[in-house]
């Protein structure tokens, strides 16, 4: 929920412009203040320009047709009555309505950051500490940007927020995976993906009660807190314990396990140690169980570089990025512009997130039927085609 938050927090607002030397004292009489600047708002698409107004001696006059345009650089007043956003919080139209891009462009360098930060972290530290300090990150930053009253500390905060979303991600997802035998991994990831999509789904009703940008993210940055209760009983990830050979840990954790699933397969500790008072490596231990022609291979630690270390490795590397890049733009592209399609915002966003459940299970059979390549290969092609097409429909044929 608090990454797809961002789909309302960026929403636009409805404004109007003021025009020079404005004073609400000579509005007429049988005019608002809204009413007034709104007859001084250039039709069509021009939103950043206002008419010049003119003045009688007592009070403002309606502007004429030929009234001379102005840059809308005077003030401007922000509609938030339905709904507000960091866009009316700060400003961020025309002239400042760049500095809305680079609000998200920071939010998605958190991204970056915390993809490769506490990915090194969860290896070295493990993922369990990992998953307690990203949540922490994403509550505490989250829940401290609402009071910033500058841009400049709020897009610094918002980055670190998204760092921790992430790495949280990240975190969370290995330490299911390694916990997961492979035969289960596929139905794991439909759940974990369903999930996920959970919260969102409820965005769309949460933004409508609360139609206040600050209240939403605040009960947004909120919820993540009931994870921190669910931690104390989350247990670290036997693959990653027995990676660093705290063979002893690993071995009582799988003994919870199997107590737990009513399972009697003691076999699987002779490759750990003998001794239990005495953690050894896991060569020596294992060398010692098994038969002596059997030769144990030298384990190697691979690294970033070894991505890039042949061509083709270096092409499937670049490949996969491209298009996870892509398939991201796409995504958060569509779903951040959902508001500005035609009929109810509100309905537009659930339809977007709604729509993910169908393509899981749909991606679950597909992947269990055929193998990998097929389906993603379909499924890029078909959307890239789509993209491509969905430029040629008008708004007349959409009704």
């Amino acid at each position: 929920m608090p990454a797809m938050n961002l789909t309302f927090n960026s929403a636009d607002v409805p404004f109007l412009c003021y025009p020079p030397n404005f004073n609400i004292s000579l509005i007429p009489a049988n005019l608002t203040e809204n009413e007034y600047l709104q007859m001084l708002q250039p039709d069509g698409d021009d939103q950043c320009s206002v008419y010049n107004n003119s003045f009688t001696g007592t009070h403002y006059t309606t502007p004429p047709s030929n009234s001379s345009k102005l840059q809308c650089s005077y003030g401007r007043k922000f509609l938030t009555e339905e709904y507000s956003s960091i866009v009316s919080e700060f400003d961020l139209v025309c002239e400042r309505k760049w500095l809305k891009s680079s609000l998200q462009s920071a939010y998605f360098s958190g991204y970056l950051v915390g993809s490769i930060v506490f990915g090194a972290l969860s290896d070295r530290f493990g993922r369990r500490p990992t998953i307690l300090l990203t949540n922490t990150l994403l509550v505490v930053f989250g829940i401290t940007k609402i009071f910033v009253p500058s841009l400049f500390g709020f897009i610094i905060l918002y980055c670190i927020q998204a760092s921790g979303f992430i790495g949280f991600i990240l975190s969370s997802y290995a330490l299911a995976m390694e916990f997961t035998s492979l035969k289960l991994r596929n139905p794991l990831n439909l759940w974990m993906a369903c999930g996920s999509q959970t919260g969102p789904l409820f965005l769309p009703g949460l933004a409508y009660a609360l139609p206040d940008w600050h209240y939403l993210e605040l009960v947004s940055c909120l919820l993540p807190i009931i994870t921190i209760f669910f931690w104390i009983f989350l247990p670290e990830s036997p693959r990653w314990l027995i990676g660093k050979k705290r063979f002893l840990e690993a071995k009582t954790l799988l003994q919870k396990v199997m107590k737990k699933n009513n399972l009697q397969k003691e076999e699987v500790f002779v490759v750990f140690t003998n001794n239990e008072e005495e953690e050894t490596s896991f060569e020596n231990s294992f060398q010692e169980n098994i038969r002596e022609e059997q030769v144990l291979p030298k384990q190697k630690n691979y690294s970033f570089i070894d991505l890039f270390k042949t061509w083709r490795i270096a092409l499937i590397t670049l490949n996969i990025c491209f298009s996870w890049m892509v398939c991201s733009m796409l995504y958060y592209g569509v779903t951040l512009n959902s508001l500005d399609m035609a009929g109810n915002r509100y309905i537009n966003v659930f339809i977007i997130m709604a729509i993910e459940f169908p393509s899981f299970y749909c991606t679950y059979y597909l992947f269990t039927r055929f193998d990998h390549r097929k389906p993603i290969t379909f499924f890029l092609v078909f959307s890239g085609l789509n993209c491509i097409a969905s430029n040629f429909v008008t708004k007349e044929q959409m009704g």
